[in-house]
Order: structure tokens, then sequence, then C-alpha cells
């Protein structure tokens, strides 16, 4: 029973540890999560102005808030007075940006629709002060609509709370405290919430345990039912990733108000339902129709007729929109005409800071392997922990994207080069099916294919040196077939031929000349990278094309000399049982591992071969290094009479291995191990495992006596 406990301890422990540490982060950082107002980067210093836009008739406010904060506002009117209506949209935008990034929705609210917009930035973001949470932003809604209250141009206009996302759980807190006023003539909800807690378990399934720990809860199920006589607009995005379409269906069940319309859109996503077609009519017939009290449409319905009879579309204008859960930011087309922005248009990311972040990536994941293997040491051991690298290596990446990019987040070296991954062919935040691909894609199918092949290898290894021994010994000395000369070269490269590096190879060369697809993976799920700053039409952005003739060089000459050294030294059978785990063996004795990871970092800007030529044999090895090579260990400890001046029986093992040292093998440190088990360590972490001192391979010492 002792036994199986042992067993269970370390899971049992590290799972421990993980939901601690997400429940502290969950707990403790929450706000951060749930409010990412500097995304993009400039976003709490970079306000899109409406002058930007072709507006000219706004005001800038700072509105001062009970508790002292200041609340930076756009107050936009119709630039055409005789059209204008007497109706006050009170905007409140989702959890990410600032309210720069949505005026091109007040421009189509206020030109095409006629309506004043006061749009209100929540503390924190943009250039309002304070940090936001649930208590402050329900002070700041208030103050919003009080100003609107106040003012003498907007006093007695009719006034519609309109909210995406989060604005939508305030715009149904505001509504309820103050639906009794009668000032609040509708309301518009898209894409919203019941609440945040009730979203934990759709955005990011393994936290809905989690989920009670959550402070900022915005419970709209619970409140919207207390709206009374207000008409309110429900629009919704059936294909909405983010937040569940469900959730709109829910808060539209249970609201109790005498008029309620449900408008849905079969291809509205969470961030482009704006440009879905029928959006901004379904809103100026609200207006009209609940509102006004109207049954007639106006410049807005007549607008729209017009396009569609001269059957053309409008150019499309890069509209910036935060994506409310996932706090990251995508380019969408909206459906405005406005030439004057091109200088929104956000490139694709160039390949040096595409290689630069994953540079600063393979950088946090091997700080992260570090800690992991330190742990494992701790409790089982270095002879463990040197066993399971590969397996530690797999979870500290899947810890790193699980935590990153499965959940929507960019990673720190994606941050640090201000780039973000988008579809390429939509440029939209990439789908919860895409970004659980690449991950499986990018570390669990190496694994698997490392853990595989080496099995593989042996069977059909087996099987071709069976069929050429038994028609060696039908033919006898009669020349070999075509057949046999293809078995013969399968057998004789059959770890090439069942190599993925060749592919990588060619893949980076292509994204050296492309600047497209640093990885495998990312061209497989169509993963692209965008700048989130403008780049000026005059910079030049730098590319890799050198590398890339390099590169194709570099194949080119070894395609070469493979060819060369099969027509002109002919074939020889490989070793049969020289596999073990992922190493190969050459040359009756000479190894060489196949992990790309042994010998080069993964950080090399060009590919790196992992086995030299195979045909090499044990003759030509020593004749070229003037060196004996040996079937078996120089010096066995096993050996009472080797090295009796070793006396202690427990000095005699090896700490690695644990097993009688094989030809010993000091480091610098002065510490023995066997060559080969100190090597192997050393290629995966180049320190002593049990002083942690830094040693180098070529620093390790056999000793002779």
């Amino acid at each position: 029973m002792s036994e199986y406990l042992s067993y269970l301890r370390l899971p049992v422990i590290g799972s421990t540890v993980v939901a601690c540490l997400a429940s502290s982060l969950l707990y403790f950082k929450q706000n951060e999560l749930i409010y990412p107002r500097a995304l993009p980067p400039d976003a709490r210093t970079n306000v899109p102005k409406p002058s930007q836009f072709g507006l000219t008739n706004f005001e800038e406010l700072l509105i001062p808030t009970p508790d002292g904060e200041s609340l930076s506002c756009f107050l936009i009117k119709p630039s055409n007075r005789s059209f204008a209506r007497n109706v006050t949209i009170l905007m409140f935008h989702g959890n990410a940006g600032n309210i720069g990034h949505r005026v091109p929705i007040a421009k189509i609210l206020t030109e095409e629709l006629g309506c004043n917009v006061l749009m209100l930035q929540y503390r924190g973001y943009g250039l309002s002060t304070g940090t936001p949470n649930e208590k402050g932003i329900t002070i700041d809604a208030q103050t919003g609509l009080d100003s609107i209250r106040q003012r003498a141009d907007l006093r007695g206009s009719k006034i519609v709370i309109y909210g995406q996302s989060l604005g939508g759980a305030v715009g149904i807190g505001l509504a309820a405290n103050n639906h009794q006023s009668g000032d609040i003539a509708g309301i518009i909800l898209e894409n919203t919430f019941t609440s945040i807690r009730k979203m934990i378990p759709s955005a990011f399934p393994p936290a809905r345990y989690l989920a009670p720990l959550c402070h900022q809860i915005w419970p709209s199920d619970e409140v919207i039912g207390t709206i009374k006589d207000v008409p309110v607009l429900f629009l919704s995005g059936l294909q909405d990733e983010i937040v569940p379409p469900s959730h709109m269906k829910t808060l539209y069940s249970l609201c109790t108000v005498p008029v309620k319309i449900w408008k849905e859109f079969p291809g509205g996503f969470h961030n482009d339902t704006v440009t879905e077609e029928g959006y901004f009519n379904a809103i100026d017939d609200f207006i009209l129709e609940e509102v006004l009290g109207r049954k007639t449409r106006t410049m807005v319905a007549a607008s729209h007729v017009e396009m569609n009879e001269k059957d053309s579309e409008p150019p499309p204008i890069p509209l910036l929109t935060s994506v409310s859960d996932a706090s990251i930011y995508v380019l969408l087309p909206s459906i405005m005409t406005e030439p004057a922005l091109s200088g929104y248009i956000y490139p694709f990311a160039a390949s040096p800071d595409v290689i630069r972040s994953n540079q600063k990536d393979a950088y946090f994941q091997g700080m992260l392997l570090e800690q992991l293997s330190d742990i494992l040491r701790n409790l089982k051991g270095a002879r463990f922990a040197h066993t399971y690298t590969s397996e530690a290596r797999t979870v500290a990446e899947l810890l790193y994207l699980g935590l990153t990019t499965f959940v929507g987040n960019r990673t720190l070296g994606e941050e640090y080069c201000d780039i973000i991954q988008v579809e390429d062919d939509t440029r939209r935040l990439p789908s919860i099916f895409r970004r659980s691909g690449y991950i499986v894609t990018t570390i669990l199918l190496p694994y698997g294919l490392n853990r595989i092949l080496p099995a593989f290898r042996r069977r059909i290894r087996a099987k071709l040196e069976a069929v050429l021994r038994k028609k060696s010994a039908k033919k006898g000395s009669s020349p070999p077939t075509s057949l046999d000369k293809l078995q013969h070269y399968i057998l004789a490269n059959l770890d090439t031929l069942t190599s993925h590096s060749p592919v990588y190879a060619v893949s980076l060369a292509v994204f050296y000349f492309s600047g497209a697809y640093y990885h495998l993976s990312k061209r497989l799920w169509g993963l692209r990278y965008i700048f989130t700053r403008t780049v000026e039409p005059s910079s030049q952005r730098v590319g890799y094309e050198v590398l890339g003739v390099l590169l194709v060089l570099q194949l080119s000459v070894q395609g070469y000399l493979h060819m060369h050294s099969t027509v002109t030294r002919g074939l020889t059978i490989a070793n049969t049982s020289s596999f073990t785990g992922g190493t190969v063996i050459l040359g009756h004795g000479v190894e060489v591992s196949l992990d790309p990871q042994s010998y080069s970092s993964n950080n090399a800007l060009l590919f790196e071969t992992d086995t030299p030529a195979p045909e090499m044999d044990k003759s030509a090895l020593q004749k070229i290094t003037h060196t004996p090579m040996l079937q078996n260990p120089r010096y066995n400890l096993e050996d009472k009479e080797t090295m009796n001046w070793i006396n202690d029986r427990q000095q005699r093992k090896c700490t690695l291995c644990l097993d009688a040292m094989k030809d010993p093998s000091v480091t610098t440190c002065g510490h023995v191990f066997c060559w080969t088990c100190i090597g192997d360590w050393v290629r995966e972490k180049p320190e002593c495992p049990l002083c942690r001192q830094n040693v180098l391979v070529q620093h390790i010492l056999p000793l002779r006596g």
C-alpha cells in the first residue's frame, strides 16, 4: 500500500501546487485578466480622436467622479443638425482598448442615425485615471448618465444605453438603478454575458471549479429582471467564440419588460457582429419605433438601399475592436466609408520580429523547464529528472502555451515584440480550434513521433534485412535488381527518410524568403503575426532573404553530397540493433542523438543536421580520428580489481544511473560519473548534477589508472 502511495505523491503534490497557484492568480490578479486596459500596448496613451475619422462636431470631456477619478470621454453630435434626432446614446465599450477604437461605430450612430453619442471611458482605460473594478466602473456609468442629465444642450433628450460585451453588463446595472427616473428610453445589448462567474467554464474550462473565487461578478442575469417599462434590443452573434450565444438567450428570457426585441446574426463572431448586414438597420428601427415612437424609416435605410441599387460595396476600413474576454486585438473590416484611415492598416510582422519573439519564448520556456526540473530533482532525485527530461520539456511547453496561446493571451515574446497572432485569411483572433490544433501539432505531435519512430524504424529495418538476407541466399552472386537496390537504399537511409528535419528545413527556407510561418505548425493552421502599431510607408522592414539563400545552398550541397556518396561508394546495410530510445548507433559504436535539442540551440537561424553520413563505417572513422573504437567500456568498476584504489562500494556507483561506473569521468568540480551518463546530462543541462557548477562537455575528463 505504501508503495502505491509513494507513486501517487508526486502527481498529488504537483496538482495541489498548480491548483494553489491558479487559485491565487485568479483571486488576486483577476482584475488584470478581466480588464486588460493596456492592450494594445499604447492603449493608455494613444487614443484616436474623432477628427481622425472625419468628424468635426465633437467635444473632448474630462468628467470628475464622486470618488475623485477623472473620466476621459467624447461627446459626438451629428454634423447635419437638420437631421439630428432628440436621442443621446450613452455608449459603454468592452473590456480592452479605449474609446478611440470605437469611434467608427459612433460615426455611424451620429452621421447616419442622427443621434448624439457620449462615449464613456472607464477609469484606468485610455486617458482616464484610476484602476478598473466592478464597483468603480458602476460609479463611472452613473457619472456618465448624470453628466447627460446636467448638460443644457442634452437635457430632455431620449437616453439610450448601448453596451458591447462588458459594456452590456455595465448598461444593465445602470438601467436597473435608474429605470424609474423615466429618461432612459431604451437599452441596446450586444454579445453580453449573464455573469463573469458563469462565463468562466466556457471561456476557460479547466478553471470551472475556481469560478467561486471570482469577485468581479457583474450578475446581469440577477439584475435584468428588475428593469421595468424600458424597451430592450438584443443583438446576438451566433458564432460568438468568447461569450456563448446561450448567455444572450438567457438574458432575453429573464428580461420581463413589455417590449424586448431579439435580432440574431448567423455569421457574427464576438468582435465583428457590428459589421454584419442589418446590424445598424436593427438599431435604427429600434430607435425609430420604440424610442421615438415613429413607424417610418429615414436616412440610414435610404442610404443602404441606394448602395444596394448601385450593387457596390464601400471600401473596407480597418476597425480596431477589442476581444472582450480574450484580452487581445484584431483588425476587422468596417461597413463605414472613410478613406482617410489608411494609416490604420496594420501590416504583417517582419521575419526579424517573429524570430525575436520565438527566441524570447524559448528563453522563458527554458526558465520554466529549469524550475520544473529542480522540482523533480528535489522530489524524485537526479536520476528520475534525467530519465524524464523530454517529458519535463513537453510539460513545460504545454504549461507555457496553455497559459498564453490556449486561453487567447499573447505570449511574453509576442508582447515583447508588439505582435499579435491572427488567422491569415480573416485577420481575426484565432479560434479555440486553431489554437488547440497549433499547440497539439507543435508540442504533442513531435513528442509522440520521437517516442514512436525508434520502434517503427527497428521494425522496418528488421523486415528489410530479413528480406534482403533471404534474397541474397537465393540469388547467390547474381547482380542485384532495381528492387534490391531500392531496398538497400531505404535500409541505409531509413533515419533520414523518416526524419522530419528536411521538411522543417524547407519550411524555414520559405519563411526567410516570405516572412510568413516560422513554424511548420503555424503554416498548417494558417496563423500569422501582425503589428499592433502602425508602420510608416517610408520605413523599411528588413528581411532574412540572405539566410534563405544560404539555407537553400546548404540543402543543395547536402543533397548533392548524398547523391554522390550513394552513387560512387555504394550502399551498406546499417546495424539492425542500433536503436535505443532517441539515438541511432552508426559505424558499430558511434552514438549520435536524434533529438534536435541535444547539440544545437532552439534559436539557430540556419538548419543544422542531426546525424553525419550513415555510410561511415568503423574502419573509416578510426582512420579519420586515429582513435581505436572499443565495443565495451575500457574501465568497468563492476570488476573489483579495476581502479581498486576506490574502496567504498557506494563510491564506485554512478549517481545518475545508480550502477557501477563505466569509464569513470570527472567534471571540473571534482564529481565522478559514467562517461555516457555525464555526457548526456551536460548536453541537456550544462551543470554538475550534484553541486550545480557550470560544466561543458569539452571539460569532462575520463579517469585513467
